[in-house]
């Protein structure tokens, strides 16, 4: 609601405190790097509401649970929650209608888990919808 469209946009950081102590345990004179300026709509998912757990493989299936939060959520507004394999495609799409959190357990039959040799990485997408 502060963002001025089609002109510059002033971002101020006021640092109280010149000594900082970031996670990695450094002390640094100025701040740390991982401040995110993220542009959100009002119904909007957190990145810290975001869950993802897993109760290892079972006879060739990995066990997936994911919860997220919505944030002022509609009566009307749902979640489409995808997961990709590590080569990209599609493996799993759910949409729920919500009344605050998702919350699903998902079944992947023949996962392929992360080794340092074999760097396999899924993807969980979410999608926030309103009024459909």
């Amino acid at each position: 609601e502060n963002v001025v469209y089609d002109k510059p946009n002033e971002i101020i950081v006021k640092v109280e405190n010149a000594v900082n102590s970031c996670k990695d345990g450094y002390h640094r004179l100025s701040i740390c790097p991982s401040i995110q300026l993220i542009k959100a709509s009002p119904i909007h998912i957190e990145s810290s509401e975001i869950q993802v757990t897993t109760n290892g493989k079972h006879d060739d299936v990995a066990i997936v649970n994911i919860i997220a939060k919505v944030q002022n959520h509609q009566t009307n507004t749902s979640v489409k929650a995808s997961i990709l394999d590590p080569k990209g495609k599609n493996i799993f799409t759910h949409e729920l209608n919500i009344s605050d959190a998702f919350s699903k357990q998902v079944e992947l039959p023949n996962p392929q888990f992360w080794e340092l040799s074999k760097p396999h990485l899924y993807q969980l997408i979410l999608q926030v919808y309103d009024g459909f």
